[in-house]
């Protein structure tokens, strides 16, 4: 595993090539006779030099551990590694000699990334199959280039709106999200995306769409393209077009208001219950008054102190 923060994911306590090597001598993958030549080769393969090895981390640049943790991952000999937004922490031209490095080991070794991040421009770059997950699930798979040049859930939408763009005469349509992300530990019922979806159905709300096959690999977790919800052609409609189409007529808005009218005076001399909205408010001034209260008496606390200070 190749992990974001090369400066905290190195012991500082140990040279690079006992860092590098320490896995392989647990494990006896090579003899001890070969172990050095072993952590020779795997540093060169990474862009290291072999005198490098009685060096510690803090003598390296943020590239160059980097490079440190590759190979310390390489090491072992695997057939698949997680890249953990290996390049997040790094400048745009470091990014670019890691990811190269990474491509050059794939095509050499025959590696299978998992390759994490952020940056959609480097996951466009390096990625033959792309997934785009949502609190902690996956949306939308296929292949980076059916995802990024037609997109299909609402969320990958969105991210890919925001990806910004060198020309500055270029107007971008950003697709901005309402809202706060729901808990990991407590997500909505049916779509976990429903609450800042603006394509939202009722469906969504309490059934978890099904994973879905659009052809050529392109699979996308969405009740917009549900055969039984009838998509975009069929009769299920979304909360905005149902709200419009159920307006009711003026005749029936000026009788309800009317009755209304008459039922608020027919109360006037009622005991309204407080609402929860009120009590909430009530509890928040009574909170605010006792934390002014609490600055009042630090306050008094400090003056007192320093008086008695300064009479000494």
């Amino acid at each position: 595993m190749v992990f974001q923060d090369p400066y905290s994911s190195l012991s500082p306590r140990l040279p690079v090539g006992e860092i590098i090597g320490e896995a392989v001598r647990e494990h006896n993958l090579v003899p001890k006779e070969e172990f050095d030549d072993y952590i020779d080769e795997v540093m060169q393969e990474c862009g290291l030099q072999p005198f490098h090895k009685d060096r510690y981390p803090h003598e390296f640049s943020g590239g160059q551990r980097q490079r440190i943790c590759i190979a310390r991952a390489l090491a072992l000999k695997p057939e698949f590694i997680v890249c953990d937004e290996p390049v997040s922490a790094l400048d745009v031209s470091i990014q670019a000699q890691i990811i190269n490095l990474l491509n050059e080991l794939q095509e050499k070794r025959g590696l299978t990334y998992l390759f994490i991040s952020h940056d959609l421009s480097v996951v466009e770059h390096i990625s033959d199959t792309v997934g785009v997950m949502y609190l902690g699930g996956l949306v939308e798979t296929g292949v980076t280039d059916d995802i990024f040049s037609n997109p299909l859930h609402p969320y990958t939408k969105a991210l890919f709106s925001a990806i910004p763009m060198p020309d500055p005469d270029l107007k971008q349509n950003r697709i901005m999200l309402e809202g706060d992300i729901p808990s990991p530990a407590n997500p909505p019922a049916g779509c976990k995306f429903h609450t800042r979806c603006k394509e939202c159905m009722e469906i969504c709300k309490t059934v978890v769409p099904e994973a879905r096959d659009m052809g050529g690999g392109h699979i996308v977790s969405c009740h917009l393209y549900d055969d039984a919800a009838g998509g975009n052609d069929k009769a299920y409609t979304s909360v905005a077009e149902k709200s419009e189409t159920a307006m009711p007529d003026e005749d029936s808005v000026a009788a309800k208001s009317n009755a209304d009218e008459t039922s608020l005076r027919d109360n006037d001399n009622k005991c309204v219950p407080k609402t929860a909205e009120c009590e909430s408010e009530k509890v928040f001034k009574e909170a605010r008054r006792k934390r002014k209260w609490l600055y009042v008496e630090c306050a008094l606390v400090m003056v007192i102190a320093l008086f008695l200070m300064f009479n000494k």
